[in-house]
């Protein structure tokens, strides 16, 4: 059981559209247990959540599904609707819909990288806290590195030196890399575009083509529930006919795409 919750901040009226399988109530504590998170991601939520306090903020549960697919089409629907994932508007640092569940093996390698670097699994106990706690306060002068003001602009102007946005996912080649990453562990669907041989690594970015909101309707096209859907844009032959797709796997992505670069070459 999977649920898609929403954090707002009352004061501002931002909000933070997630996914969890654990109970929510646990969930949130984690989230704002620590003011920025043991990799220090969304610093922009955890830091309001302390400007404003526990308080100000509102959780609520949105919906309850079975699986995680539909969970995820829930939170991209959502981010769109609410516009979360514009900065001012919310606090998500990706369209959504991206979330995956850990394979055995990642989760063995986690616990053996913090055994090795921690000398124990995980951040529960006070002692492995202290540790990281003391790296931190001997590196950066405060627990929290990203609460320091200085560090945190070093960090923004290196992110936008290196990628031309504080957010990575801001910027094209961010979000590129990024379903590649998904595309390369399964955890995205790859798709070709019938009449024009084009392939896309996620479902967004053949929406994105087809002119689309969503990719859940290409969704329903893989399924057999439709024969088209979007339309083929300007630029092509087929310009404003209806699209039609059939999923690949990632060999078959990598292989049309080094024989497309060697007919170019």
């Amino acid at each position: 059981m999977y649920y898609v919750y929403c954090h707002t901040c009352l004061p501002n009226q931002k909000k933070y559209i997630g996914i969890t399988k654990r109970k929510p109530q646990r969930r949130w504590q984690a989230g704002f247990s620590r003011p920025y998170g043991k990799s220090g991601y969304n610093p922009e939520l955890k830091s309001d959540y302390n400007k404003f306090g526990k308080d100000n903020f509102k959780s609520e549960v949105l919906f309850i599904v079975e699986t995680l697919e539909e969970a995820n089409n829930l939170e991209k629907r959502l981010i769109a609707i609410l516009r979360t994932y514009r900065e001012g508007f919310g606090y998500n640092w990706t369209e959504g819909g991206d979330c995956w569940t850990p394979s055995e093996e990642t989760k063995q390698r986690r616990r053996q990288t913090f055994e090795e670097r921690w000398g124990g699994v995980g951040l529960a106990s006070q002692e492995i806290r202290l540790k990281v706690d003391e790296t931190n306060k001997e590196r950066y002068g405060s627990v929290y590195p990203l609460a320091n003001p200085e560090i945190r602009a070093k960090a923004d102007a290196t992110m936008i030196e290196r990628h031309g946005a504080i957010r990575i996912m801001q910027t094209e080649a961010g979000k590129e890399n990024y379903r590649q990453q998904l595309a390369a562990n399964g955890n995205s669907r790859i798709v070709q575009n019938v009449e024009t041989g084009e392939i896309f690594i996620s479902l967004a970015a053949a929406a994105e083509w087809a002119g689309l909101t969503r990719g859940d309707h290409i969704g329903d096209c893989l399924r057999g529930k439709r024969y088209h859907s979007g339309r083929i844009p300007e630029g092509y032959p087929m310009a404003g006919k209806r699209a039609s797709w059939y999923q690949i796997t990632y060999e078959e992505y990598l292989e049309i795409k080094s024989s497309q670069e060697n007919s170019i070459n």
